[in-house]
Protein backbone atom coordinates (compact mmCIF):
# COMPACT_ATOMS: atom_id res chain seq x y z
CA UNK A 1 0.00 0.00 0.00
CA UNK A 2 0.90 3.54 -1.00
CA UNK A 3 2.63 5.51 2.25
CA UNK A 4 1.92 8.58 2.07
CA UNK A 5 3.63 10.64 4.77
CA UNK A 6 2.30 13.75 7.03
CA UNK A 7 2.21 16.13 4.36
CA UNK A 8 0.10 14.82 2.55
CA UNK A 9 -2.30 17.65 3.12
CA UNK A 10 -0.33 20.15 1.67
CA UNK A 11 -1.15 17.91 -2.07
CA UNK A 12 -3.70 18.55 -4.02
CA UNK A 13 -5.41 15.00 -3.72
CA UNK A 14 -5.86 15.20 0.00
CA UNK A 15 -9.08 15.94 1.81
CA UNK A 16 -9.81 19.21 2.50
CA UNK A 17 -12.41 18.18 4.97
CA UNK A 18 -13.56 14.68 6.67
CA UNK A 19 -17.05 13.96 7.65
CA UNK A 20 -17.56 10.90 9.06
CA UNK A 21 -20.76 9.11 10.64
CA UNK A 22 -21.44 5.98 12.60
CA UNK A 23 -24.27 4.62 14.97
CA UNK A 24 -21.51 4.49 17.54
CA UNK A 25 -20.17 7.95 17.39
CA UNK A 26 -20.43 9.22 20.95
CA UNK A 27 -22.06 5.96 22.15
CA UNK A 28 -20.52 3.01 22.34
CA UNK A 29 -22.23 -0.68 20.88
CA UNK A 30 -19.23 -2.48 19.40
CA UNK A 31 -15.88 -2.60 18.00
CA UNK A 32 -16.87 0.45 15.57
CA UNK A 33 -16.94 2.52 18.66
CA UNK A 34 -12.92 1.60 19.44
CA UNK A 35 -12.26 2.32 15.56
CA UNK A 36 -13.66 5.87 15.68
CA UNK A 37 -12.39 7.16 19.19
CA UNK A 38 -9.39 6.15 19.06
CA UNK A 39 -8.39 7.06 15.19
CA UNK A 40 -9.93 10.76 16.16
CA UNK A 41 -6.51 11.75 17.18
CA UNK A 42 -4.62 11.20 14.37
CA UNK A 43 -7.30 13.00 12.00
CA UNK A 44 -7.09 15.81 13.84
CA UNK A 45 -3.01 15.79 13.75
CA UNK A 46 -3.37 15.27 10.08
CA UNK A 47 -6.45 17.48 8.66
CA UNK A 48 -6.72 20.10 11.85
CA UNK A 49 -9.46 19.84 14.24
CA UNK A 50 -11.80 22.49 11.87
CA UNK A 51 -12.04 20.23 9.09
CA UNK A 52 -13.31 17.14 10.85
CA UNK A 53 -16.84 16.64 11.96
CA UNK A 54 -18.38 13.00 13.16
CA UNK A 55 -22.04 12.66 13.05
CA UNK A 56 -24.03 10.71 15.48
CA UNK A 57 -26.96 9.86 16.70
CA UNK A 58 -29.40 11.90 19.77
CA UNK A 59 -31.94 10.37 21.34
CA UNK A 60 -33.64 13.53 23.10
CA UNK A 61 -31.10 16.06 25.58
CA UNK A 62 -31.80 13.78 28.32
CA UNK A 63 -29.48 11.98 26.86
CA UNK A 64 -26.50 13.74 26.37
CA UNK A 65 -25.27 13.23 30.35
CA UNK A 66 -24.49 9.53 29.25
CA UNK A 67 -22.28 10.36 26.66
CA UNK A 68 -18.90 11.31 26.00
CA UNK A 69 -19.57 14.38 24.39
CA UNK A 70 -19.00 18.10 25.77
CA UNK A 71 -21.62 20.77 24.22
CA UNK A 72 -20.90 24.01 22.95
CA UNK A 73 -23.03 26.11 24.50
CA UNK A 74 -22.81 29.76 23.63
CA UNK A 75 -22.03 31.78 20.03
CA UNK A 76 -19.36 33.70 21.54
CA UNK A 77 -15.98 32.64 21.62
CA UNK A 78 -13.50 30.49 19.55
CA UNK A 79 -16.77 27.83 18.93
CA UNK A 80 -19.59 30.18 17.96
CA UNK A 81 -19.78 29.33 14.36
CA UNK A 82 -20.33 26.06 15.13
CA UNK A 83 -23.03 26.74 17.93
CA UNK A 84 -24.58 28.99 15.57
CA UNK A 85 -24.55 26.55 12.69
CA UNK A 86 -26.53 24.05 14.75
CA UNK A 87 -29.34 26.15 16.09
CA UNK A 88 -29.82 27.34 12.07
CA UNK A 89 -29.39 23.77 10.70
CA UNK A 90 -31.83 22.34 13.49
CA UNK A 91 -34.44 24.51 12.07
CA UNK A 92 -33.79 24.31 8.37
CA UNK A 93 -34.08 20.36 8.76
CA UNK A 94 -36.65 20.31 11.17
CA UNK A 95 -33.94 18.23 12.89
CA UNK A 96 -32.77 18.55 16.56
CA UNK A 97 -29.11 19.18 16.30
CA UNK A 98 -26.52 19.53 19.08
CA UNK A 99 -22.80 20.39 18.22
CA UNK A 100 -19.75 19.78 20.40
CA UNK A 101 -16.59 17.64 21.23
CA UNK A 102 -16.09 14.19 21.43
CA UNK A 103 -14.66 12.86 24.85
CA UNK A 104 -11.56 11.11 23.16
CA UNK A 105 -8.05 11.86 22.73
CA UNK A 106 -8.23 14.38 19.89
CA UNK A 107 -11.45 16.28 21.60
CA UNK A 108 -12.96 16.08 17.65
CA UNK A 109 -16.35 18.13 16.83
CA UNK A 110 -19.16 16.27 16.70
CA UNK A 111 -22.76 16.77 15.82
CA UNK A 112 -25.23 14.36 17.45
CA UNK A 113 -29.12 14.45 15.32
CA UNK A 114 -31.88 13.03 16.34
CA UNK A 115 -33.69 11.45 13.30
CA UNK A 116 -36.83 10.44 14.78
CA UNK A 117 -39.16 13.15 13.12
CA UNK A 118 -37.99 11.56 9.78
CA UNK A 119 -40.62 8.55 10.39
CA UNK A 120 -42.86 10.98 8.95
CA UNK A 121 -41.14 10.83 5.35
CA UNK A 122 -40.00 7.16 5.66
CA UNK A 123 -42.38 6.46 2.50
CA UNK A 124 -40.90 8.99 0.30
CA UNK A 125 -37.44 8.33 1.70
CA UNK A 126 -37.69 4.21 0.97
CA UNK A 127 -39.58 4.99 -2.50
CA UNK A 128 -36.62 7.29 -3.60
CA UNK A 129 -34.24 4.97 -2.90
CA UNK A 130 -36.31 2.43 -4.82
CA UNK A 131 -36.69 4.30 -7.52
CA UNK A 132 -33.08 5.13 -7.99
CA UNK A 133 -31.29 2.19 -6.46
CA UNK A 134 -33.63 -0.38 -5.84
CA UNK A 135 -33.54 -0.79 -2.29
CA UNK A 136 -36.96 -2.10 -1.39
CA UNK A 137 -37.60 -1.10 2.32
CA UNK A 138 -40.21 -3.12 2.69
CA UNK A 139 -37.64 -6.55 3.40
CA UNK A 140 -36.11 -4.69 6.13
CA UNK A 141 -37.14 -4.85 9.87
CA UNK A 142 -35.28 -5.00 13.52
CA UNK A 143 -33.12 -2.29 13.31
CA UNK A 144 -33.09 -1.63 9.75
CA UNK A 145 -35.86 1.44 10.05
CA UNK A 146 -34.12 3.31 12.66
CA UNK A 147 -30.55 2.13 10.71
CA UNK A 148 -31.93 3.90 7.61
CA UNK A 149 -33.40 6.86 8.62
CA UNK A 150 -30.62 7.83 11.20
CA UNK A 151 -28.18 7.66 8.34
CA UNK A 152 -30.23 9.99 6.24
CA UNK A 153 -30.55 12.12 9.00
CA UNK A 154 -26.78 12.36 9.15
CA UNK A 155 -26.67 12.68 5.37
CA UNK A 156 -28.54 15.69 6.02
CA UNK A 157 -26.56 17.33 8.48
CA UNK A 158 -23.54 16.85 5.86
CA UNK A 159 -25.49 18.69 3.04
CA UNK A 160 -26.26 21.37 5.37
CA UNK A 161 -22.89 21.66 6.64
CA UNK A 162 -21.56 21.36 3.52
CA UNK A 163 -24.08 24.40 1.83
CA UNK A 164 -23.67 26.57 5.18
CA UNK A 165 -21.06 26.10 7.41
CA UNK A 166 -17.71 25.30 5.03
CA UNK A 167 -15.45 27.70 3.34
CA UNK A 168 -15.07 27.34 -0.41
CA UNK A 169 -11.24 26.30 0.22
CA UNK A 170 -12.73 23.29 3.05
CA UNK A 171 -15.45 22.24 -0.01
CA UNK A 172 -12.67 21.95 -2.57
CA UNK A 173 -12.20 17.98 -1.74
CA UNK A 174 -15.31 17.62 0.91
CA UNK A 175 -15.56 13.47 1.11
CA UNK A 176 -17.81 11.85 4.05
CA UNK A 177 -17.34 8.52 5.61
CA UNK A 178 -20.13 6.22 6.61
CA UNK A 179 -19.66 3.08 8.64
CA UNK A 180 -21.29 -0.96 7.89
CA UNK A 181 -24.55 -1.21 6.49
CA UNK A 182 -26.25 0.69 8.79
CA UNK A 183 -25.30 4.06 7.22
CA UNK A 184 -25.39 2.51 3.78
CA UNK A 185 -28.85 4.36 3.33
CA UNK A 186 -27.72 7.54 4.01
CA UNK A 187 -24.64 7.21 1.73
CA UNK A 188 -27.54 6.85 -1.13
CA UNK A 189 -28.99 10.11 -0.13
CA UNK A 190 -26.01 11.93 -0.20
CA UNK A 191 -24.94 10.79 -3.81
CA UNK A 192 -28.78 11.77 -4.76
CA UNK A 193 -28.66 15.08 -2.68
CA UNK A 194 -24.97 16.18 -2.79
CA UNK A 195 -22.78 14.22 -5.30
CA UNK A 196 -20.05 17.13 -5.20
CA UNK A 197 -19.54 15.57 -1.44
CA UNK A 198 -17.09 12.09 -2.53
CA UNK A 199 -18.38 9.24 -0.39
CA UNK A 200 -16.47 6.50 1.29
CA UNK A 201 -18.23 3.01 2.50
CA UNK A 202 -16.37 0.61 4.83
CA UNK A 203 -17.42 -2.14 5.92
CA UNK A 204 -16.00 -3.58 9.22
CA UNK A 205 -18.07 -7.08 8.30
CA UNK A 206 -20.26 -8.20 5.67
CA UNK A 207 -23.47 -8.88 6.88
CA UNK A 208 -24.27 -12.15 5.14
CA UNK A 209 -20.88 -13.81 5.94
CA UNK A 210 -21.44 -12.96 9.79
CA UNK A 211 -25.43 -14.41 9.33
CA UNK A 212 -23.68 -17.40 7.44
CA UNK A 213 -21.20 -18.15 10.28
CA UNK A 214 -24.39 -17.59 13.09
CA UNK A 215 -26.40 -20.17 11.56
CA UNK A 216 -23.39 -22.54 12.07
CA UNK A 217 -22.87 -22.83 8.15
CA UNK A 218 -18.99 -22.88 7.19
CA UNK A 219 -17.83 -19.75 5.96
CA UNK A 220 -14.67 -20.27 4.54
CA UNK A 221 -14.09 -23.59 2.53
CA UNK A 222 -17.65 -22.45 0.76
CA UNK A 223 -17.06 -19.09 0.37
CA UNK A 224 -16.50 -19.37 -3.57
CA UNK A 225 -20.26 -21.45 -4.26
CA UNK A 226 -21.56 -18.70 -1.81
CA UNK A 227 -23.99 -16.27 -3.50
CA UNK A 228 -24.05 -13.23 -1.82
CA UNK A 229 -28.03 -12.09 -2.33
CA UNK A 230 -29.19 -15.86 -2.32
CA UNK A 231 -27.85 -16.50 0.97
CA UNK A 232 -29.28 -13.24 2.02
CA UNK A 233 -32.56 -14.13 0.86
CA UNK A 234 -32.06 -17.54 3.05
CA UNK A 235 -31.24 -16.16 5.61
CA UNK A 236 -33.44 -13.51 5.59
CA UNK A 237 -31.43 -10.23 6.31
CA UNK A 238 -32.27 -9.16 2.46
CA UNK A 239 -32.87 -5.56 4.16
CA UNK A 240 -29.08 -5.33 5.20
CA UNK A 241 -27.27 -6.82 2.32
CA UNK A 242 -29.61 -4.81 -0.14
CA UNK A 243 -28.24 -1.39 1.78
CA UNK A 244 -24.58 -2.74 2.07
CA UNK A 245 -24.17 -4.00 -1.22
CA UNK A 246 -25.37 -0.78 -2.68
CA UNK A 247 -23.60 1.24 -0.57
CA UNK A 248 -20.30 -0.50 -1.54
CA UNK A 249 -20.70 -0.38 -5.48
CA UNK A 250 -22.26 3.44 -5.25
CA UNK A 251 -19.55 4.98 -2.87
CA UNK A 252 -16.64 6.83 -4.60
CA UNK A 253 -14.59 4.80 -2.20
CA UNK A 254 -14.71 1.03 -0.89
CA UNK A 255 -12.57 0.28 2.18
CA UNK A 256 -12.56 -3.10 4.61
CA UNK A 257 -10.30 -3.64 8.09
CA UNK A 258 -8.84 -7.02 6.65
CA UNK A 259 -7.70 -9.31 4.04
CA UNK A 260 -9.60 -11.81 5.78
CA UNK A 261 -13.27 -9.44 4.57
CA UNK A 262 -11.50 -8.39 1.39
CA UNK A 263 -12.30 -12.06 0.49
CA UNK A 264 -15.97 -11.95 1.71
CA UNK A 265 -16.59 -8.51 0.31
CA UNK A 266 -15.50 -10.15 -3.48
CA UNK A 267 -17.69 -12.63 -2.96
CA UNK A 268 -20.95 -11.78 -1.13
CA UNK A 269 -21.22 -8.39 -2.46
CA UNK A 270 -19.01 -8.92 -6.03
CA UNK A 271 -17.34 -5.63 -5.05
CA UNK A 272 -13.33 -5.86 -3.24
CA UNK A 273 -12.27 -2.84 -1.92
CA UNK A 274 -10.22 -0.78 -3.28
CA UNK A 275 -8.13 0.03 -0.05
CA UNK A 276 -8.21 -2.65 3.08
CA UNK A 277 -7.98 -0.28 6.09
CA UNK A 278 -6.52 -2.31 9.06
CA UNK A 279 -8.00 -1.06 12.58
CA UNK A 280 -5.20 0.77 14.74
CA UNK A 281 -4.84 1.66 18.45
CA UNK A 282 -4.70 5.26 20.28
CA UNK A 283 -1.63 4.84 23.01
CA UNK A 284 -3.66 7.14 25.19
CA UNK A 285 -6.15 5.06 26.27
CA UNK A 286 -2.88 2.93 28.16
CA UNK A 287 -1.64 3.86 31.37
CA UNK A 288 1.19 5.76 30.85
CA UNK A 289 3.38 4.69 33.78
CA UNK A 290 4.26 1.09 35.12
CA UNK A 291 3.26 2.48 38.58
CA UNK A 292 -0.01 3.11 37.26
CA UNK A 293 -1.01 -0.08 35.54
CA UNK A 294 0.42 -1.95 38.66
CA UNK A 295 -2.16 -0.05 41.02
CA UNK A 296 -4.98 -0.45 38.13
CA UNK A 297 -3.62 -4.44 37.59
CA UNK A 298 -3.83 -4.99 41.80
CA UNK A 299 -7.67 -2.92 41.97
CA UNK A 300 -8.62 -5.55 39.04
CA UNK A 301 -7.54 -8.29 40.22
CA UNK A 302 -8.71 -7.93 43.68
CA UNK A 303 -12.03 -7.50 42.97
CA UNK A 304 -12.82 -10.25 40.34
CA UNK A 305 -11.21 -12.28 43.28
CA UNK A 306 -13.29 -11.19 45.58
CA UNK A 307 -16.34 -11.33 43.25
CA UNK A 308 -15.75 -14.95 42.04
CA UNK A 309 -14.67 -16.08 46.27
CA UNK A 310 -18.40 -14.89 47.32
CA UNK A 311 -19.84 -16.59 44.42
CA UNK A 312 -18.43 -19.86 44.70
CA UNK A 313 -18.18 -19.96 48.91
CA UNK A 314 -14.52 -20.31 48.95
CA UNK A 315 -11.11 -18.19 49.39
CA UNK A 316 -9.36 -18.41 45.79
CA UNK A 317 -5.79 -17.70 46.26
CA UNK A 318 -4.72 -14.03 45.13
CA UNK A 319 -2.04 -15.59 42.91
CA UNK A 320 -4.85 -17.26 40.31
CA UNK A 321 -4.11 -17.29 36.94
CA UNK A 322 -6.75 -14.83 34.97
CA UNK A 323 -7.91 -15.65 31.69
CA UNK A 324 -10.36 -13.14 30.18
CA UNK A 325 -12.50 -13.26 27.27
CA UNK A 326 -14.79 -10.33 25.66
CA UNK A 327 -16.73 -9.06 23.05
CA UNK A 328 -20.34 -9.29 21.67
CA UNK A 329 -22.71 -12.62 22.20
CA UNK A 330 -22.00 -14.42 19.15
CA UNK A 331 -21.33 -17.54 20.64
CA UNK A 332 -19.66 -19.14 17.91
CA UNK A 333 -18.74 -16.39 15.69
CA UNK A 334 -16.21 -14.79 18.78
CA UNK A 335 -14.96 -18.64 19.85
CA UNK A 336 -17.02 -18.65 23.00
CA UNK A 337 -17.64 -22.28 22.93
CA UNK A 338 -14.24 -22.53 21.95
CA UNK A 339 -13.00 -20.53 25.54
CA UNK A 340 -15.32 -22.73 27.54
CA UNK A 341 -13.82 -25.95 26.11
CA UNK A 342 -10.30 -24.58 26.21
CA UNK A 343 -11.16 -23.91 30.19
CA UNK A 344 -12.72 -27.36 30.69
CA UNK A 345 -9.48 -28.93 29.00
CA UNK A 346 -6.93 -27.37 30.94
CA UNK A 347 -9.02 -28.41 34.33
CA UNK A 348 -7.80 -31.71 33.68
CA UNK A 349 -4.22 -30.99 32.62
CA UNK A 350 -3.10 -28.11 35.29
CA UNK A 351 -0.50 -29.30 37.52
CA UNK A 352 -1.01 -29.27 41.58
CA UNK A 353 -1.48 -25.90 42.95
CA UNK A 354 -2.63 -24.28 39.86
CA UNK A 355 -5.79 -22.53 40.08
CA UNK A 356 -7.07 -20.21 36.97
CA UNK A 357 -10.29 -17.86 36.92
CA UNK A 358 -11.97 -17.94 33.43
CA UNK A 359 -13.35 -14.62 32.69
CA UNK A 360 -16.14 -13.92 30.56
CA UNK A 361 -16.79 -9.89 29.40
CA UNK A 362 -19.71 -10.79 27.40
CA UNK A 363 -22.74 -8.45 27.63
CA UNK A 364 -26.37 -10.17 27.79
CA UNK A 365 -29.98 -9.37 28.49
CA UNK A 366 -29.90 -7.91 31.94
CA UNK A 367 -32.18 -8.11 34.17
CA UNK A 368 -30.29 -6.88 37.32
CA UNK A 369 -27.47 -6.50 39.04
CA UNK A 370 -27.34 -10.11 41.73
CA UNK A 371 -29.04 -8.55 45.22
CA UNK A 372 -27.55 -11.40 46.78
CA UNK A 373 -23.76 -10.64 45.86
CA UNK A 374 -23.89 -7.14 46.60
CA UNK A 375 -25.07 -7.71 49.53
CA UNK A 376 -22.56 -10.26 50.33
CA UNK A 377 -19.61 -8.09 48.61
CA UNK A 378 -20.50 -5.67 51.56
CA UNK A 379 -19.74 -8.38 54.30
CA UNK A 380 -16.86 -9.28 55.50
CA UNK A 381 -17.39 -12.55 56.80
CA UNK A 382 -16.16 -15.59 54.49
CA UNK A 383 -18.95 -17.56 52.59
CA UNK A 384 -18.44 -20.93 52.81
CA UNK A 385 -20.97 -22.52 50.50
CA UNK A 386 -21.42 -21.79 46.72
CA UNK A 387 -24.35 -19.84 45.99
CA UNK A 388 -26.90 -20.39 43.00
CA UNK A 389 -25.63 -20.19 39.86
CA UNK A 390 -22.06 -19.48 41.00
CA UNK A 391 -20.35 -18.29 38.05
CA UNK A 392 -22.61 -15.25 37.26
CA UNK A 393 -23.17 -11.66 38.62
CA UNK A 394 -26.28 -10.36 37.04
CA UNK A 395 -29.80 -12.14 36.80
CA UNK A 396 -30.54 -12.22 32.86
CA UNK A 397 -34.09 -12.58 31.42
CA UNK A 398 -33.09 -15.34 29.81
CA UNK A 399 -31.40 -17.07 32.61
CA UNK A 400 -32.68 -20.41 30.94
CA UNK A 401 -31.58 -19.87 27.23
CA UNK A 402 -28.69 -18.29 27.15
CA UNK A 403 -25.85 -19.90 25.07
CA UNK A 404 -22.75 -18.76 27.65
CA UNK A 405 -25.12 -19.86 30.52
CA UNK A 406 -26.33 -23.53 28.93
CA UNK A 407 -22.62 -24.23 27.97
CA UNK A 408 -21.40 -23.66 31.34
CA UNK A 409 -24.06 -25.69 33.17
CA UNK A 410 -23.22 -28.23 30.36
CA UNK A 411 -19.57 -28.35 31.56
CA UNK A 412 -20.85 -28.17 34.96
CA UNK A 413 -18.63 -30.97 36.07
CA UNK A 414 -15.41 -28.82 35.06
CA UNK A 415 -15.38 -26.02 37.50
CA UNK A 416 -13.55 -27.77 40.16
CA UNK A 417 -10.58 -26.41 42.48
CA UNK A 418 -8.80 -25.83 39.83
CA UNK A 419 -10.51 -23.78 37.43
CA UNK A 420 -13.35 -21.72 38.30
CA UNK A 421 -15.54 -19.37 35.53
CA UNK A 422 -17.19 -16.03 36.34
CA UNK A 423 -19.84 -14.68 33.58
CA UNK A 424 -19.75 -10.67 33.99
CA UNK A 425 -22.69 -10.15 31.28
CA UNK A 426 -22.76 -6.38 31.59
CA UNK A 427 -21.51 -3.49 29.49
CA UNK A 428 -18.43 -2.29 31.63
CA UNK A 429 -19.19 1.66 32.20
CA UNK A 430 -18.23 1.66 35.54
CA UNK A 431 -21.33 1.14 37.00
CA UNK A 432 -22.85 -2.16 36.77
CA UNK A 433 -23.55 -2.38 40.26
CA UNK A 434 -21.24 -5.37 40.78
CA UNK A 435 -17.48 -5.12 38.96
CA UNK A 436 -18.17 -0.97 38.63
CA UNK A 437 -14.72 -1.30 36.89
CA UNK A 438 -14.43 0.22 32.83
CA UNK A 439 -13.55 -2.32 30.22
CA UNK A 440 -9.91 -1.22 30.09
CA UNK A 441 -9.39 -1.20 33.58
CA UNK A 442 -10.91 -5.07 34.00
CA UNK A 443 -8.48 -5.93 31.30
CA UNK A 444 -5.20 -4.92 32.96
CA UNK A 445 -6.23 -7.31 35.84
CA UNK A 446 -5.58 -10.53 33.02
CA UNK A 447 -3.06 -12.80 33.21
CA UNK A 448 -4.16 -13.95 29.51
CA UNK A 449 -6.96 -12.91 27.03
CA UNK A 450 -8.21 -15.62 24.72
CA UNK A 451 -10.23 -14.51 21.39
CA UNK A 452 -10.47 -18.08 19.50
CA UNK A 453 -12.69 -16.47 16.61
CA UNK A 454 -14.42 -18.36 14.12
CA UNK A 455 -15.31 -15.02 12.65
CA UNK A 456 -13.48 -11.65 13.22
CA UNK A 457 -13.12 -9.05 10.48
CA UNK A 458 -10.60 -7.62 12.77
CA UNK A 459 -10.11 -8.12 15.94
CA UNK A 460 -9.58 -5.09 18.41
CA UNK A 461 -9.70 -7.11 21.43
CA UNK A 462 -6.49 -8.65 21.24
CA UNK A 463 -4.71 -5.91 20.11
CA UNK A 464 -6.20 -4.10 23.24
CA UNK A 465 -5.26 -6.22 25.24
CA UNK A 466 -1.55 -6.31 23.83
CA UNK A 467 -1.47 -2.50 24.34
CA UNK A 468 -2.08 -3.31 27.73
CA UNK A 469 0.96 -5.45 28.60
CA UNK A 470 -1.51 -8.97 28.51
CA UNK A 471 -0.56 -11.57 26.53
CA UNK A 472 -3.25 -13.12 24.40
CA UNK A 473 -4.60 -15.71 21.98
CA UNK A 474 -6.00 -14.90 18.68
CA UNK A 475 -6.71 -16.84 15.69
CA UNK A 476 -5.81 -16.65 11.78
CA UNK A 477 -9.20 -16.68 10.45
CA UNK A 478 -9.04 -12.57 12.98
CA UNK A 479 -7.87 -10.07 10.92
CA UNK A 480 -5.67 -8.94 13.47
CA UNK A 481 -4.59 -12.75 13.53
CA UNK A 482 -3.55 -12.61 9.83
CA UNK A 483 -1.58 -9.04 10.61
CA UNK A 484 0.47 -10.47 13.34
CA UNK A 485 1.34 -13.77 10.89
CA UNK A 486 2.96 -11.09 8.92
CA UNK A 487 5.07 -9.32 11.42
CA UNK A 488 7.77 -12.06 10.70
CA UNK A 489 8.48 -15.00 9.38
CA UNK A 490 8.29 -17.70 12.68
CA UNK A 491 5.49 -17.87 14.47
CA UNK A 492 4.39 -15.99 16.95
CA UNK A 493 4.71 -17.88 20.67
CA UNK A 494 3.11 -16.70 23.78
CA UNK A 495 5.30 -17.67 25.81
CA UNK A 496 8.00 -15.68 24.54
CA UNK A 497 6.21 -12.73 21.87
CA UNK A 498 3.38 -12.24 23.79
CA UNK A 499 1.27 -13.43 21.36
CA UNK A 500 -0.17 -16.71 19.76
CA UNK A 501 -2.47 -16.93 16.50
CA UNK A 502 -4.09 -20.51 16.12
CA UNK A 503 -4.81 -22.00 12.67
CA UNK A 504 -8.81 -22.44 12.55
CA UNK A 505 -10.62 -23.88 9.75
CA UNK A 506 -14.10 -24.93 9.13
CA UNK A 507 -13.66 -28.23 10.36
CA UNK A 508 -10.20 -28.55 12.92
CA UNK A 509 -12.17 -27.13 15.92
CA UNK A 510 -10.22 -30.14 18.44
CA UNK A 511 -7.12 -29.41 16.81
CA UNK A 512 -7.79 -25.80 17.47
CA UNK A 513 -8.82 -26.25 21.10
CA UNK A 514 -5.51 -28.56 21.50
CA UNK A 515 -2.90 -26.12 20.11
CA UNK A 516 -4.62 -23.36 22.31
CA UNK A 517 -4.20 -25.21 25.72
CA UNK A 518 -0.73 -26.14 25.34
CA UNK A 519 0.10 -22.42 24.34
CA UNK A 520 -1.79 -21.65 27.88
CA UNK A 521 0.11 -24.28 29.77
CA UNK A 522 3.25 -22.88 28.44
CA UNK A 523 2.73 -19.63 29.58
CA UNK A 524 0.99 -20.90 32.78
CA UNK A 525 4.56 -22.32 33.49
CA UNK A 526 6.47 -18.35 32.89
CA UNK A 527 3.57 -16.81 34.75
CA UNK A 528 4.35 -19.23 38.18
CA UNK A 529 8.06 -19.28 37.51
CA UNK A 530 7.37 -15.01 37.16
CA UNK A 531 8.74 -14.70 34.17
CA UNK A 532 6.34 -12.48 32.43
CA UNK A 533 7.42 -9.11 32.56
CA UNK A 534 9.57 -9.21 28.87
CA UNK A 535 6.41 -11.40 27.46
CA UNK A 536 4.21 -8.47 28.33
CA UNK A 537 6.87 -5.89 26.92
CA UNK A 538 6.96 -8.02 23.72
CA UNK A 539 2.87 -7.77 23.76
CA UNK A 540 3.37 -4.42 23.62
CA UNK A 541 5.66 -4.19 20.54
CA UNK A 542 3.23 -5.98 18.66
CA UNK A 543 0.52 -3.09 19.99
CA UNK A 544 2.80 0.03 18.68
CA UNK A 545 3.17 -1.67 15.46
CA UNK A 546 -0.81 -1.16 15.04
CA UNK A 547 -0.79 2.19 16.11
CA UNK A 548 -3.05 4.83 14.09
CA UNK A 549 0.18 6.94 13.75
CA UNK A 550 1.70 4.07 11.77
CA UNK A 551 -2.20 2.48 10.11
CA UNK A 552 -3.79 6.30 9.25
CA UNK A 553 -1.63 6.28 6.05
CA UNK A 554 -4.02 3.70 4.35
CA UNK A 555 -6.67 6.06 4.60
CA UNK A 556 -4.98 8.70 3.22
CA UNK A 557 -4.57 6.40 0.19
CA UNK A 558 -8.24 5.58 -0.43
CA UNK A 559 -8.69 9.74 -0.30
CA UNK A 560 -6.26 10.58 -2.64
CA UNK A 561 -7.37 7.39 -4.67
CA UNK A 562 -11.16 8.65 -4.46
CA UNK A 563 -10.57 12.63 -5.05
CA UNK A 564 -8.53 11.76 -8.09
CA UNK A 565 -11.20 10.19 -9.73
CA UNK A 566 -13.07 12.75 -11.63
Amino acid sequence: MKNLNNNSKKNSLSASFVFETSWEVCYKVGGIHTVLSTRARTMVEEHGADNILFVGPLFGDGDLAKREFVPFSSKRGKHGKWFSWAEEASERLNLPIRVGQWNVPGQPFVALVDHSALFEQKGILYYEAWEKYGIDGNVGYGDYDESCLFSTAAAMVMKDAYDHLLSQEQKANALAIFNEWMTGFGLLYLKTHAPEIRRIFITHATSTGRSICSNGKPLYSELPAYNGDQMAWELNIQGKHNIEKAAAHHADGFGTVSEVTDKECAQLLQKKADVVLPNGFEPDFVPATSASRSRLRKRARTRLIEIASKLYGEEIPEDTFIAITSGRGEFRNKGLDMFLDVMGRLSEQLPEGASVLAVILVPGWIESPRADLEYALTEKKTHTAPMQHRYITHWLHNLHTDPIVNKIEEMNGYWDRKVKVLYIPSYLNGHDGILNLSYYDTLVGADLSLFPSYYEPWGYTPLESLAFGVPSITTDLAGFGSWVNTLSEDQPKLDTGGCFVAHREDYNYNASVDQIVSATLSYLNCFYDKKTQKIAKSARTIASHAEWSKFYKHYLELYSRVLSNE
